[in-house]
């Protein structure tokens, strides 16, 4: 037990890179977007959500186990999220994603964008 929790301490002390073993198969992902109702807190699930950056733009599936989660922006730069659905106004948001010393090589960030529901 005591060499695994070496070995373990052994890695983060020396960061982890994505060409380390331990990174295979790890999904790079920056962005995390939920989509909420901003009046009512709940999920607003199957919007139209798009990431623009300066190398690329491109638009987003919900993440398969979860309809009102997106993942996306895989290169470390400022993003703008379009998100829309019929009954809501569009929303857009800019967002910084970093570079990291992780599996992913970014650090990577959580948002949740609110829709406000129109009348």
């Amino acid at each position: 037990m005591l060499t695994r929790a070496l070995a373990i301490g052994a890695l983060v002390l020396a960061g982890c890179s994505e060409e380390s073993p331990e990174c295979a198969g790890v999904q790079r992902y920056g962005l995390v977007i939920e989509v909420t109702d901003a009046a009512t807190g709940n999920p607003v699930c199957d919007a139209a959500v798009h990431l623009a950056h300066e190398d690329h733009d491109e638009d987003l599936a919900a993440d398969g186990l979860d309809p009102c989660r997106y993942l996306g922006g895989t290169t470390p730069g400022r993003y703008t999220i379009e998100v829309s659905r019929d009954g809501y106004e569009a929303e857009t948001v800019d967002i910084e994603v970093a570079a990291a010393n992780t599996c992913s090589g970014l650090d990577t960030r959580s948002i949740t964008i609110e829709l406000t529901a129109t009348p």
